[in-house]
Parts: structure tokens; sequence; C-alpha cells
């Protein structure tokens, strides 16, 4: 009998073992999956759902943690909640990056319904006041502005390739310096739009 008990003692802890390996690597895995998956947010999720980013990244410490501690039931037991806070950055993400493409198209309309006459009126100002310059100074000047006006179609032809190609934040971030540059040159010709 004392034989059989001590064997069963052995089967017993044998499997206890194997359960406690099994567990660990349950634990190691999930949490390797869901760090995948905080990983693959984080860029946009920092810039848009900061403050859901820093929750799944507290979860994470902690779930690692406990981890370190060899509490793998309380890491399994730690990653839906890990799991719904990183789907709750990627979708509050997502949802501002839209709003924000959104508005980037609605300043691209107004911008390029404004831009175009604008650049034609900077461009007939500039054509009559090269006529009417008197000086070599005069001249050099207007030449500056039409270098200066060269950029600002340069930029207009950039803002119009970035749109077409779908990245209209980009295409507002250039057509508003072509707006800037617009007006500087109306400046030098003596024209304030206010």
């Amino acid at each position: 009998m004392p034989f059989f008990k001590s064997g069963l003692l052995l089967l017993v802890v044998a499997l206890t073992c194997a359960a406690c390996t099994d567990r660990k690597q349950d634990a190691e895995q999930a949490l390797a999956r869901a760090r995948q998956s905080l990983d693959g947010v984080r860029a946009e999720a920092a810039q848009h759902a900061p403050h859901e980013l820093s929750r799944a990244e507290d979860q994470l410490a902690d779930l690692d943690n406990r981890l370190a501690q060899e509490k793998y039931e309380a890491v399994l037991d730690g990653i839906p909640a890990l799991k719904a806070s990183i789907e709750s950055a990627a979708g509050s993400s997502r949802k501002a990056s839209s709003s924000g493409m959104a508005l980037a198209v609605e300043q691209w309309n107004s911008l390029s319904t404004e831009l175009p006459p604008l650049i034609g009126l900077a461009e007939n100002r500039l054509d009559m006041a090269v006529k009417k310059a008197r000086t070599s100074g005069e001249r050099a000047a207007l030449e500056a502005a039409r270098a200066d006006l060269s950029e600002v179609r340069s930029g207009w032809a950039r803002a119009n390739s970035a749109f077409g190609s779908g990245r209209p934040v980009e295409a507002v971030a250039e057509a508003s310096e072509v707006k800037r540059r617009t007006h500087a040159v109306l400046r030098q010709l003596g024209i304030s739009l206010g």
C-alpha cells in the first residue's frame, strides 16, 4: 500500500505540474497576442485616443506583473478586459480619424473654391504691374513676386495631387500654405484682402 500511495502522490504532482505548465503557456501566449494587438493600434491611438491607449497600456503592465509573479489564472482572467480596452482604443481612434478626414474634406472644398480665383487675381495684377513698372527696381521687386507666384502654382498642384490621391489632410495643409503665400504676393502688389 505505501508504494501505491507514493505512486499516486507522484502522479498527482506530475499532473499538477503539467497543468501549471499549460496555464503558464496559455497566459504567455494570450498576453503576447494582446501585446501584438496593442502594438498594431498604438501609433494611431496615441494621436487620436490617448486616454484609451493609456488604460490599455496600464492593464498590459499589470498583467505582465502578474505573469512575473506566476499568477497565471489572474493573467488569463484579465485578458478579456485588456482586449476590450484595446478594441476601445482602436474604435475611438478610427472614429476620430474619420471625423478628422471629414473635416479635412470640408476644408478642402472651401479652399478649392476660394484659391483658384485668388491665384488668378494675383497673376492678373502681377501682369498689369509688370507692364506699368517704370524703374529697374520696380521690375526686380515684381520678378521676386513672380517667383513667389510660381511657388504658389507649384504648391497648388501639390495640394491637388494630394487630394486626388486620397490624402485630404495633407492637401489642406498644402492649400493653406498656398493661400498664405498668395496673400503675401497680393500684399507685395499693394492689394490687401483683409
